[in-house]
């Protein structure tokens, strides 16, 4: 038996799913259908990881009235891994000194509009991902051919070569079934820009995965095991 949990992008030709939610809020619920999201991740500094979804969906019914209903609060015994020791790699460096990342799924979610429709409103689709892993890290030595080492990394040279092929992943806790990773099976280096903060000097990279295939989903993959 598999106990890991695997999420890997959906391929172009897939079918999406969607979701219903109900939130109460303010003696008030609204109930809402066919929600698409876009996941975002942001580990800024020490603490636990954040994982935000910015969703679009279509109100089922008008928002009305309403008692909170009974609900049951459980006291968590297992507290999600925080944002230190983590593993953190760019194809051969790995021991960079990493001070905060981000991550943006980068999916577009279009409305469809109807005039067809009493609202003119017929939900939404969504569509082409355009994943981006952002990091910030202390600047290093400007490494030689092929530019990416244990300790030292040239970004410029990555960026302005176009570095292919670059396996990038992180790693969040240690401990089996409460951890999580970010894995991209190739990679390359857009981005480079000066962070100022005090005395030390910061760079902050962004990179971008990329499919081996026109309608493969072997762009990234979050795996929780």
């Amino acid at each position: 038996t598999d106990s890991s949990s695997h999420n890997t992008c959906m391929v172009g030709t897939g079918t999406p799913v969607s979701q219903t939610s109900w939130f109460y809020g303010q003696g008030e619920l609204l109930k809402v259908n066919g929600i698409y999201s876009n996941l975002k991740i942001t580990a800024d500094g020490i603490g636990i990881p954040v994982f935000a979804f910015d969703f679009f969906g279509t109100m089922s019914t008008d928002p009305a009235d309403t008692t909170l209903p009974s609900m049951t609060y459980t006291v968590p015994t297992i507290v999600p891994p925080s944002a230190v020791g983590v593993t953190f790699t760019l194809g051969n460096f790995t021991g960079g000194v990493v001070r905060s990342f981000s991550f943006d799924m980068g999916r577009t979610i279009s409305p469809r509009l109807n005039v067809n429709a009493s609202a003119g409103h017929a939900g939404f689709q969504p569509g082409p991902r355009d994943p981006v892993l952002e990091f910030v890290v202390e600047t290093t030595s400007l490494q030689g051919s092929p530019y990416h080492a244990t300790s030292a990394i040239d970004p410029y040279q990555l960026q302005k070569n176009a570095t292919s092929g670059l396996a990038v992943s992180i790693t969040v806790g240690s401990t089996q079934y409460n951890r999580w990773k970010l894995i991209m099976g190739q990679a390359q280096v857009v981005g480079v820009e000066p962070v100022p903060e005090g005395s030390v000097s910061l760079r902050k990279i962004t990179v971008k995965p990329y499919v081996t295939g026109d309608q493969d989903n072997s762009d990234l993959t979050l795996r929780f095991d």
